[in-house]
């Protein structure tokens, strides 16, 4: 997916970890991971890709514009784009969904935006990131299908959403967002969050609340549920370390916020996903 060669703007990173990839149709899709405090030199790709955080958080440079993503976020950068990487104190784990340009064409034709750096958080990203992913962990006959219903519902969500790369959203909001998503097993208080990032916490909690449309408190459960349910599909750890690791008080915590997120238990959620073997207590 990268390109290594002679050209300056060209290097090859080997501080990430591809977990797994597959070509499902015309699309290739990894997961990757990096390690915590990564940093990755100048580089740009072959081809135009889409990066869905799965855990943690990173902060893209592109020319003088710095970008901070965090969970749940879509990035999508058109071939060649020049950027260097940083990744959070939690590291990061994401998919990069690789763009060919036929592919690229039949998207442009139909109105998405292809040829900028685009960056959005919205809860939908979500859902359709773990769709994607569960397609990468288990494909089958209609995995093709599937796979490029998906990567067009995203993109049209990039399209249309609102651009976090924008000057909308300030440096210091993105520095609060950055370590919720690294911390929010233990998330520090307002009054700390407010401290790090030089305002007040009325400042802090009222323009939380205006930019992602939800309390702090509310966006740290989210952010545990959200986790939790990943690690339901991708570990072998019991529904207690599972509960445990996110932050919650205890199993019977997370199985009742759970199943008021998802509408199922945690355990049903896995067998429902990986199978009755692998339940877990």
């Amino acid at each position: 997916m990268l390109v290594a060669g002679g050209s300056p703007q060209y290097a090859p990173i080997a501080q990430t970890t591809e977990l797994r990839t597959a070509s499902i149709g015309d699309l290739v899709v990894a997961e990757c991971r990096a390690a915590a405090g990564t940093r990755l030199p100048w580089h740009a790709h072959e081809h135009a890709n889409l990066v869905l955080l799965l855990n943690g958080s990173f902060t893209e440079q592109f020319g003088a514009r710095t970008v901070s993503c965090a969970e749940p976020t879509a990035l999508y950068k058109p071939a060649g784009e020049r950027h260097a990487d940083e990744y959070g104190r939690a590291g990061a784990r994401f998919l990069i969904v690789e763009l060919l340009p036929p592919q690229l064409g039949q998207l442009r034709a139909r109105g998405a935006a292809v040829d900028d750096v685009r960056a959005v958080a919205e809860p939908g990203i979500v859902d359709l990131s773990m769709r994607l992913y569960r397609e990468l962990c288990r494909p089958d006959a209609y995995s093709t299908l599937s796979v490029a219903g998906l990567v067009y519902e995203l993109l049209a969500a990039v399209s249309r959403g609102r651009d976090a790369t924008g000057p909308g959203v300030p440096h210091w909001l993105h520095r609060v967002l950055t370590r919720l998503h690294d911390e929010f097993p233990r998330p520090p208080s307002i009054g700390d969050l407010a401290a790090d990032a030089g305002v007040h916490p009325d400042h802090l909690s009222r323009s939380f609340r205006r930019q992602y449309g939800v309390l702090i408190g509310d966006y740290v459960r989210q952010l545990r549920l959200e986790w939790a349910s990943r690690e339901l599909l991708s570990t072998g750890l019991t529904l207690a370390e599972i509960a445990a690791a996110a932050g919650f008080a205890d199993q019977s915590e997370f199985t009742r916020r759970f199943r008021e997120q998802f509408g199922t238990t945690p355990g049903r959620y896995r067998s429902a996903l990986r199978g009755p073997s692998s339940r877990a207590p």
